[in-house]
């Protein structure tokens, strides 16, 4: 049975393999070899040896509410683009050598489109538009999933169809 610590000090790396009572810490002797040597309290309050537990017990308070901040941070900055995106209203259907049409989001239901290779059917729902079945062969317009926001699309080439929610999408970057 080993001790419980995985043991690191100036990025020598060992795992304890004896039963040794109380704390111990890798260091080198005159003679350039690896040995344990007990820890005393104060070296592990300075954070030599680390628990199995692993560096969370550490920690002191200052540095567990700095990483709670800056975790609540980035869910807040993550959640807020999710949901600050504009939803568009109007879909546009083009399809090769016809006319444009558009359909309102709002009005959910199963449209068959005419393509250059057959039919391809879209569904509108509550999460917006999407291609549920295409004659093409790769079906990466089916795979894209559902657009909802503004400048979104949906594109199959082989068949000659595009879908984008009206609207300019939202800037990502700047670049002069």
């Amino acid at each position: 049975m080993g001790c419980r610590l995985q043991l690191w000090v100036s990025g020598w790396e060992l795992d304890c393999l004896h039963q040794a009572p109380g704390l111990a810490k890798i260091v080198k002797n005159e003679q350039s070899e690896i040995i344990a040597k007990k820890v005393n309290a104060r070296e592990l309050r300075q954070g030599v040896a680390v628990a199995e537990d692993g560096l969370w017990p550490a920690l002191t308070w200052a540095d567990k509410i700095l990483a709670f901040a800056v975790a609540i941070c980035a869910i807040g900055f993550i959640a807020h683009e999710r949901d600050s995106a504009a939803v568009g209203g109007v879909l546009v259907i083009e399809a090769m050598g016809a006319e444009p049409a558009t359909r309102m989001l709002a009005n959910h239901g199963l449209l068959r489109v005419m393509g250059l290779l057959g039919e391809s059917q879209i569904e509108i729902g509550a999460r917006g538009a999407h291609v549920i079945a295409a004659p093409c062969t790769h079906k990466i317009c089916m795979r894209r999933g559902w657009i909802r926001q503004r400048g979104d699309l949906a594109v199959c080439v082989p068949n000659g169809l595009v879908l984008r929610i009206a609207g300019t999408a939202a800037v990502d970057a700047v670049v002069r």
